[in-house]
């Protein structure tokens, strides 16, 4: 027997990890991008991160992610796109076929 008991956000935090699953590569040769924005990142209006995502994608014609969104991922024509917002920073992880993803 255990004497080990369950911190109170421990299933709140494990659906968050399997809400962004880790991608299948088969090469270590990815591009990631990562925009911080200073001192008061965490206070700053989010909704900026996720129009400059929107602009991106109807670039390459994408459908955009549901309204209060804080992860997507996508097939952009030849390369596939992780972006990630986090408290302080937002990432763009992009994947090409150098370093082909197996979408989840």
């Amino acid at each position: 027997m255990s004497n080990f008991t369950d911190h109170k956000l421990r299933f709140d935090l494990t659906n968050e990890l399997h809400a962004r699953p880790f991608p299948h590569l088969r090469s270590r040769i990815c591009s990631v991008l990562a925009l911080w924005y200073g001192k008061n990142a965490a206070a700053r209006d989010k909704t900026k991160d996720t129009d400059l995502l929107i602009k991106l994608l109807d670039r390459f014609g994408a459908p955009h992610p549901q309204h209060g969104a804080t992860h997507y991922s996508r097939k952009l024509r030849r390369n596939s796109l992780k972006w990630e917002q986090h408290t302080e920073f937002v990432t763009y992880t992009i994947y090409s076929p150098a370093c082909s993803m197996n979408a989840p």
